[in-house]
């Protein structure tokens, strides 16, 4: 373990106030301090940098009985935006999304078959349209793509849908783009949204599966993504279900993915 020093120290309040203040929508400074177990100076303090950069605004005052109403804080929702984009389909999805989580502008570009290298110009597109649709500050690009993820580094291992195979995607895009890239699972990122963002009772483990071009799943577990060795948890596509029956894209046969096609393709 590393010894935490003043800045760290910082840092770890700065996140934790404003996880407590996105977390409860509208909030005082002092019920911020109960919630999180800082000292008022401390959570005054956060809060005042978080003001400086254009975070956290103060909203109006709190409806109590008795005493000086305290003014509650919230997230200033379009301080910041973010790129995301999801590669799972037929069509390249891309969006520009504010600190709520909220879409503000969608573009989709159908992919046409495109693999290898056609398919990262195609990424490329979309992002470049994307940029010009936003003139606030960007945190990131989020990505979710099929196939097998490197999150750490951003490296596509393989994903036999996109004729991907150890493409360092995060640092192409990083390079070309100037700004912070995260790169994982479809399936997976499917599953940590349900988590943040669903109107369901909160749940610490759950497991989403996610239908289109393909089969996947993603877990969470203990409220944390669970990824598993080699990035590989929830990637149930291509398990082997039926023996010498239907050539998949991965030179397998039987394949979860291949024979739910067959059998959709039957049906319809």
């Amino acid at each position: 373990m590393q010894k935490a020093t003043r800045q760290s120290t910082k840092e770890h309040n700065l996140r934790l106030v404003l996880n407590t203040i996105f977390e409860r929508e509208e909030i005082s400074r002092a019920d911020v301090a109960r919630a999180t177990g800082l000292s008022k100076a401390t959570v005054s303090d956060q809060v005042n940098d978080l003001m400086e950069k254009g975070l956290v605004s103060e909203t109006r005052s709190a409806e109590i009985a008795i005493g000086k109403p305290p003014l509650l804080l919230e997230i200033v929702r379009d301080a910041r935006h973010l790129i995301c984009a999801d590669l799972a389909n037929q069509e390249f999805r891309g969006a520009i999304v504010n600190l709520r989580g909220e879409f503000l502008h969608t573009i989709n570009l159908p992919r046409d078959g495109r693999v290898g290298k056609q398919a990262i110009q195609l990424l490329y597109q979309l992002l470049d349209e994307l940029l010009k649709k936003t003139d606030r500050p960007l945190l990131g690009i989020g990505i979710g793509t099929p196939g097998l993820i490197d999150s750490d580094t951003g490296i596509i291992q393989n994903a036999v849908n996109m004729g991907w195979q150890h493409v360092p995607l995060g640092e192409m895009l990083a390079k070309r783009y100037k700004i912070p890239v995260h790169l994982a699972n479809d399936s997976q990122i499917a599953a940590l949204a349900e988590y943040i963002f669903s109107d369901c009772q909160p749940q610490t483990n759950l497991v989403a599966i996610k239908l289109g071009r393909g089969i996947g799943a993603g877990i969470v577990l203990n409220g944390q993504l669970y990824q598993g060795d080699g990035f590989g948890a929830g990637e149930i596509g291509h398990i082997r279900v039926c023996e010498d029956w239907i050539l998949c894209r991965c030179g397998n046969t039987g394949c979860l993915e291949t024979v739910a096609i067959a059998i959709k393709s039957v049906a319809l």
